[in-house]
């Protein structure tokens, strides 16, 4: 039994319209948009890539200080990385 357009629930894009949506962009996305690699990353900020690596996988967690310098580095605002 296939639906018919007229069943299918409306989706209220309000949401989006008034601004409010927030694209997160994950470590490893921002790193590779901005075409860099891990041990690229690794050196510019000081730490391993192994560092780099349990960031990107969500196994340690990002410091204040080096979420700003990444932030920088891929040209994105700090609040649009999702880490986790």
């Amino acid at each position: 039994m296939t639906k018919s357009i007229d069943s299918l629930q409306k989706v209220d894009y309000t949401f989006f319209e008034r601004g409010d949506f927030n694209m997160k962009i994950s470590l490893k996305a921002a790193r590779v948009n901005a075409n860099l690699t891990q041990q690229e990353v690794a050196d510019i900020i000081k730490v391993s890539k192994h560092t780099i690596i349990n960031w990107e996988k969500g196994k340690t967690s990002v410091g204040y200080a080096p979420l700003k310098v990444l932030s920088e580095i891929y040209n994105i605002e700090m609040d649009d990385i999702f880490l986790g």
